[in-house]
């Protein structure tokens, strides 16, 4: 396994990775035309940017950018690639991003168990292997639990520390937007106890579109 430690860099080691950055847009343009060996190679270059050219955030970034990447689907490769055991398997996991975004928090015991069992095989689709996870209790059956009470109070826990301002103006807009129409439905008299949506599966749809 590649040493993940990370060093200062020198102006010269600086040049390296935007001559790299260079290198990896055009043959990630060339692979996102092969659907398996794109999102297969797609993810080995992250990973090699990130641990083998020490690319900070900022350059990931860069990078994420040229090849036309949103902020989620940027965010979603890059918890991938440094789950190791996902990355030592890549040959014998579905090679969807979404799905392999699903093993997130899944032990890597686990992982290797259901690999060696075939349980897990590169065949599996998104929902297949969604429906195995929560067959196996590894992940819950709604992965984003709202919660919607008597005054209309939608909850999502997410990590606002690391979004922007912007980003967090967008939530709160959704947040508030969501809340007015469980009031209103509230106000017509329908007894609700709870409400379910699952967000984390929706927001895979991205992944799904450019992997």
């Amino acid at each position: 396994m590649i040493n993940k430690k990370k060093k200062q860099r020198s102006e010269a080691e600086i040049g390296r990775v935007k001559s790299q950055i260079e290198v990896y847009v055009k043959e990630g343009r060339k692979l996102q035309s092969n659907i398996r060996n794109a999102r297969v190679r797609l993810l080995e270059i992250f990973y090699e940017a990130r641990f083998t050219h020490n690319f900070n955030d900022k350059d990931i970034t860069a990078l994420s950018n040229r090849l036309g990447y949103t902020k989620s689907t940027k965010s979603k490769i890059n918890t991938i690639v440094k789950k190791d055991v996902v990355m030592a398997n890549l040959d014998s996991l579905p090679s969807n991003w979404g799905a392999l975004y699903l093993l997130k928090d899944v032990a890597d015991e686990t992982i290797t168990k259901l690999i060696n069992d075939k349980s897990i095989n590169a065949e599996m689709s998104f929902r297949e292997l969604h429906g195995l996870l929560v067959q196996h209790e590894l992940i819950e059956s709604k992965a984003k639990v709202v919660t919607l009470l008597e005054q209309g109070v939608f909850t999502v826990k997410f990590d606002d520390t690391a979004a922007t301002k912007k980003q967090i103006e967008v939530f709160n807009t959704f947040q508030n937007g969501i809340n007015a129409l469980a009031r209103d439905v509230i106000e017509s008299g329908i007894q609700i106890k709870s409400s379910h949506i699952d967000l984390e599966l929706l927001m895979t749809d991205d992944l799904e579109e450019v992997a």
